[in-house]
C-alpha cells in the first residue's frame, strides 16, 4: 500500500446546521478528502462529512452535483446511524471488483490482484469509445478465466473425492437447482458431488453433505459455466437505441453478462431491454436519484428487472433502505412470502426463493442471455434472486405515465437480485453498506437491534434455516471501492481478503491525518446550511 494521502479535520457547521445536527444527537463532525487512484465519475478526489454521536461514526458525502433535497437523504441516514448506531454489526461480504476506465492491461491486472470472482466494468464514459469498452471487457473476461477457468465453477475433486465450490452455499430446499459458484479442491468450501450425473450433494461449510433433488440438465450444467461473472455499469449514458446496438457487443466480449447496470436513464427503457432479453438489466440511478426512492424500488420490482443496485446512504441509511426493500417486495410478491425469524429472512427471504424454477431447467449450460426471452444466466452463476424476462407480463404495464402494476400477483415471478453498492464511500460509509448487506443475506435478529424496532418478526415457534449465504453472500456486493482511493480516514480500514471485504473491529478515525484545504470546509459549511434549511 502506498502513502496515505487522506486528509481529515474537525468541521464547524454554520448556525442553522449546528442546531439541526445537535438536535439529532450529533456530538462532533469532521470533513475529509481522499485523492483517487484514477478519475471516477469525473472526479479525482472524494470528500464528505463524518458525523459522530452516541451510536458511532456515520458518513454523509452526497456528490456535489446532487440537489439539496437529494443530498439531505444522505444526511438523514447519517444522523440515524450517529444517533442509534448501525442496524446490525457488519459481517464479511463477497465483492465485485470495480474496473474503472483504464487500458485493457490495467483492467486485467486489477482483476487478477483483487481475488474477486465478479468484476463490474465501467463503460460508456466520455473518455473511451465502445471499442475501448469492448477491449476492456475482453481483458476482464480473460483475467477471470485465467483465475477461475472457463469451466472452473467446480474443479477437480479433493482427497475426499468431493468437488468443492465457493464457501457459503448450503442446500436450499428440494427441487431447487444446485448452484456451485467456483472454488478449489484444496481450499474447501461447500461440497458438491455428482452421482450418475444426476443428484448433486451439497453440504454447508464444514458440514455433512445433503442430497438435493435436481435433474440431468442441472447436473450437466454444473461443469460448463464460467467461474467468473462480469457486470457492466453504463451510468444511464445511452438511449434505448444505443443500448440495443451496444449491449450485444459487450455481452459477446464478456461471454455473457451477469447484468448491465442502468444502460438508460428512463425506467421504461430498462423494462423494454429486460423484456427483449439482450442482457439482464439492473437499476441504480432509477432508484438513487428518484424523488421518492421507496416508490422507485417498487417500480423497479414491477418492471421485472433482473437486479437492483442500492446504496445505503442515498436511501436514508441501512435501516430505511431495508424497510423500503421489504415493503416493495411484500407488495409485489405477498402471496409467496414466508415469515421467518431472522430479519434478513423475515423481510428479504423471498429474495432468495426461486419463483419460476421450471424456466431454469434446460438452460443450465447457457452463459448470459442469448437473445431469447426465456434464456437465463447459467445456473452455475445463478443467484436465487435472478429475474426472468416476462413473456406476458400482465403485472407490469409500460405506459406513457410510467410503470403500472396490478394489485394482485400470481406468485410465479422471480425476484430481482439486490446488490449493495458503494457510493465511492470512505471506510465509514463502506461499513454502513456492509451492515445493509449483512441484513439482506445473513441472519440478523431485529429483537437484538434497537434501530430495527418495529420491523417484521416471525410468529412464535416459526423458524427458517439460517442464511444459505453464511459466512459470505453469494451475491457479490459493490463495496470494494476502497481500492480506488489513495488512503483512508480510519485507523483500521475495511480490508480486501480473498475476494471478500472484512470490516474493522471498531471504526475509529485517524486523527493524526493532515487537514484538507480550508476552502473545502467552507464549501461544506455553505452546503450544509442550505440542506439544513430544507
Amino acid at each position: 500500500m502506498g502513502k496515505n494521502l487522506a486528509r481529515l479535520a474537525r468541521f464547524e457547521p454554520g448556525p442553522r446546521a449546528a442546531r439541526w445536527l445537535a438536535e439529532a444527537g450529533v456530538e462532533a463532525a469532521w470533513v475529509y478528502e481522499i485523492p483517487l487512484t484514477t478519475q471516477f465519475r469525473g472526479i479525482t478526489a472524494r470528500d464528505g462529512l463524518i458525523l459522530a454521536g452516541p451510536g458511532g461514526l456515520a458518513e454523509a458525502a452526497p456528490f456535489w452535483n446532487y440537489a439539496p433535497a437529494v443530498a439531505k437523504r444522505w444526511f438523514e441516514g447519517a444522523l440515524a446511524i450517529a444517533r442509534e448506531g448501525l442496524p446490525v454489526p457488519p459481517a464479511p461480504v463477497a465483492l465485485n471488483v470495480t474496473v474503472p476506465i483504464v487500458p485493457p492491461e490495467v483492467a486485467s491486472q486489477i482483476v487478477r490482484e483483487s481475488g474477486c470472482r465478479t468484476a463490474k466494468v465501467k463503460v460508456a464514459d466520455p473518455r473511451a469509445n465502445l471499442d475501448a469498452d469492448v477491449a476492456r471487457v475482453r481483458a476482464v473476461r480473460a483475467a477471470l478465466d485465467e483465475l477461475w477457468g472457463p469451466g472452473a465453477a467446480i474443479n477437480a475433486p479433493g482427497s475426499d473425492g468431493f468437488m468443492r465450490c465457493q464457501p457459503g452455499w448450503a442446500p436450499h430446499e428440494p427441487g431447487v437447482n444446485i448452484l456451485a459458484t467456483g472454488g478449489n479442491a484444496a481450499g474447501g468450501g461447500d461440497i458438491l458431488s455428482i452421482e450418475d450425473g444426476v443428484n448433486p450433494k451439497v453440504g454447508g461449510w464444514g458440514q455433512a453433505p445433503h442430497e438435493v433433488e435436481t435433474n440431468a440438465a442441472n447436473a450437466s450444467g454444473v461443469t460448463q459455466a464460467s467461474g467468473g461473472q462480469i457486470r457492466v455499469d453504463v451510468n444511464a449514458a445511452w438511449s434505448l437505441e444505443q443500448a440495443r446496438e451496444n449491449l450485444p457487443r459487450l455481452v459477446e466480449a464478456a461471454d455473457g453478462l451477469e447484468y448491465a447496470e442502468q444502460p438508460c436513464r428512463d425506467l421504461r427503457d430498462l423494462a423494454v431491454l429486460q423484456a427483449e432479453g439482450i442482457a439482464p438489466i439492473a437499476a441504480d440511478e432509477s432508484i438513487r436519484l428518484a424523488p421518492d426512492p421507496a416508490l422507485a424500488i417498487r417500480e423497479v420490482v414491477a418492471a421485472g428487472l433482473a437486479a437492483m443496485v442500492i446504496k445505503a446512504m442515498p436511501l436514508r441509511g441501512p435501516a430505511a433502505a431495508l424497510q423500503a426493500l421489504a415493503q416493495a417486495m411484500a407488495q409485489a410478491f405477498a402471496p409467496t412470502v414466508r415469515r421467518q425469524e431472522s430479519l434478513g429472512f423475515a423481510t428479504q427471504g423471498f429474495l432468495l426463493e426461486t419463483a419460476n424454477r421450471d424456466c431454469f431447467r434446460g438452460a443450465s449450460a447457457q452463459r448470459g442471455f442469448g437473445g431469447d426471452a426465456k434464456s437465463l444466466p447459467s445456473p452455475i452463476r445463478f443467484h436465487a434472486a435472478t429475474a426472468v424476462p416476462r413473456e406476458n407480463n400482465a403485472d407490469c404495464q409500460i405506459t406513457e405515465d410510467g410503470i403500472k402494476t396490478n394489485s394482485e400477483r400470481n406468485g410465479t415471478e422471480a425476484r430481482p437480485m439486490v446488490v449493495v453498492s458503494s457510493a465511492l464511500d470512505s471506510g465509514v460509509g463502506l461499513v454502513a453498506g456492509m451492515s445493509l448487506a449483512t441484513m439482506l443475506y445473513q441472519d440478523s435478529d431485529p429483537q437484538t437491534s434497537p434501530s430495527l424496532a418495529g420491523t417484521q418478526k416471525s410468529a412464535p415457534g416459526e423458524r427458517f434455516s439460517p442464511s444459505i449465504m453464511n459466512p459470505q453472500p453469494s451475491v457479490a456486493m459493490g463495496l470494494g471501492t476502497g481500492r480506488l482511493m489513495r488512503g483512508g480516514i480510519l485507523v483500521e480500514e475495511p480490508r480486501l481478503e480473498n475476494g471478500c471485504l472484512i470490516p474493522p473491529i471498531k471504526p475509529q478515525l485517524n486523527l493524526d491525518l493532515p487537514a484538507p484545504d480550508a476552502e473545502l470546509s467552507a464549501r461544506w459549511r455553505e452546503r450544509l446550511e442550505m440542506i439544513a434549511g430544507i
